[in-house]
């Protein structure tokens, strides 16, 4: 039986497919999974601060009210993120080197995790109107 262990103990075998849900669910993930990846890096960047995509933008609640967050500031935070992460490659678990491809891949799934449908738009005129700002 060929087995090994990583550097927190926890033994596998070598000559079986790997099981991702054995290890800590935080730390490795599989940049083929989008979604996935995406929910992740949502959970651990933003946690309990709300990002949301509405109509083609970002926006982050800052404790008082929503404000713009580029893209590409995003972007940026999730190509950090991925590099810090563990990826398999076949039965080795290294550090991920995300592609271009991955990264827009994922950031499109973002979009899916962070969407607030369109009805966010009458929900914050309606709060508009009720506090007489129109």
């Amino acid at each position: 039986m060929n087995v090994t262990a990583d550097e927190r103990g926890t033994v596998f075998r070598l000559d079986e497919p790997f099981d991702v849900a054995r290890f800590d669910d935080a730390v490795v993930i599989d940049l083929k999974d989008q979604l996935a990846t995406a929910t992740k890096f949502f959970e651990a960047e933003y946690g309990d601060q709300s990002l949301v995509h509405h109509q083609g933008k970002w926006y982050c609640w800052n404790g008082n009210r929503y404000e713009t967050v580029l893209g590409g500031d995003i972007k940026a935070r999730l190509w950090k993120w991925l590099a810090t992460r563990w990826c398999w490659k076949k039965t080795e678990r290294l550090l991920c080197q995300p592609t271009r491809s991955d990264v827009i891949g994922i950031m499109d799934a973002l979009k899916a995790v962070c969407n607030q449908s369109s009805s966010l738009a009458m929900l914050e005129g309606a709060a508009r109107h009720r506090g007489g700002g129109h």
